[in-house]
Formats: C-alpha cells, sequence, structure tokens
C-alpha cells in the first residue's frame, strides 16, 4: 500500500503565496514612501515662517516662495527593490539661511526702500538712478528656524503607520506592533 505525502504540495503553495505577498509588499513599500514624501512636504511648508505670525520677516519669506518651493521625492537605489533614500529640498537660495540661522552685517541694499505705507520694497525696474539703503544695523544673528526636523519626524512617523498597514492588509492580521 502506498502512502500519500501532501506536503510537498501545500509547501508550493505557501512559498507561491510567500512570493505573491512579497511583491505586494515591494510596490507598496514604494508606494508608501511617496505618499510619505507628500506628508513631509506639508509639514516643511507648515513649519516654514509666514507673514503674519508676529515677527519681522525678509521679503522673500513674507511673499511665500519659501514655503511654495519645498520638494521631496523617493529615490530607489540600483541595488534593491526597497532600498532607497528620500531628497527633501528647497531650490531657493536663502532657504540654508532661514533654516540655519546667519550673521548680519551692516550692508547698503541696491533698489531696497521703504514705501509709503512703511513696508520694505525692492525696486525690480534698475533703469531708475541708483537708489537704497544701508541694512542689518540692529539685528547682529538671525536665529534659525526648525523646518526639516519636523518634516523627517512627520515622514517616519507616516511611513511606519503606512507600512503597518500594508503589512496587515498582506498578511490578513490585526495584531502586528
Amino acid at each position: 500500500m502506498k502512502k500519500e505525502f501532501k506536503l510537498p504540495q501545500q509547501l508550493k503553495k505557501l512559498l507561491a503565496k510567500s512570493q505573491i505577498a512579497q511583491q505586494k509588499y515591494k510596490l507598496g513599500v514604494r508606494r508608501n514612501a511617496e505618499d510619505a514624501c507628500d506628508v513631509m512636504v506639508l509639514a516643511a511648508r507648515e513649519h516654514t515662517p509666514h507673514e503674519g505670525d508676529g515677527k519681522k520677516r525678509g521679503f522673500n519669506v513674507i511673499t511665500g516662495e519659501l514655503e511654495a518651493h519645498w520638494e521631496a521625492r523617493f529615490v530607489v537605489h540600483a541595488f534593491s527593490d526597497t532600498v532607497g533614500s528620500v531628497i527633501l529640498s528647497n531650490d531657493m537660495q536663502y532657504a540654508s539661511y532661514v533654516q540655519n540661522g546667519h550673521r548680519l552685517t551692516r550692508h547698503f541694499v541696491p533698489w531696497l526702500y521703504v514705501d509709503g505705507m512703511g513696508t520694505i520694497s525692492y525696486e525690480t525696474n534698475h533703469a531708475q538712478p541708483m537708489f537704497g539703503m544701508v541694512v542689518g544695523t540692529k539685528t547682529k544673528y538671525v536665529k534659525g528656524v526648525d523646518m526639516v526636523g519636523p518634516a523627517i519626524k512627520a515622514f517616519n512617523e507616516s511611513f511606519k503607520k503606512m507600512n503597518d498597514d500594508l503589512a496587515k492588509q498582506i498578511l490578513d492580521l490585526d495584531d502586528i506592533d
């Protein structure tokens, strides 16, 4: 009498399910990283200084350019499907000065003036005769505003939660910590 042995068939099914789950997880992690990048940008924008926060701000911060230029992306490394780097950037040339702080020195800024409403303005029509004002006489140092730290924290928290939810969905379990 021949005894039937079914373990290899069950093992094949289990391996096939495992491979499908692994592929779903790889795709899900990449999607989660891209989604968490969006959360990161929102957090960076939220922590960027704004006009109306009660503090004196430079012209470019008042216009909202610094806030509008935040960008993040997930770059997958060549050696792996799921290992990558997240790059948070702001292409405004003064972003690092706002983030890290900077010294101020007394200097002349051409075409800078105080308009009739008391607002510091910059003349873009340089056909006018040169005028300007000396700035940086009272403040010696401007303290930085941490915009990147909260953005990284937001990315890490959302990415972890999204991946936990993904694992629960793929494994169909409710008790993964």
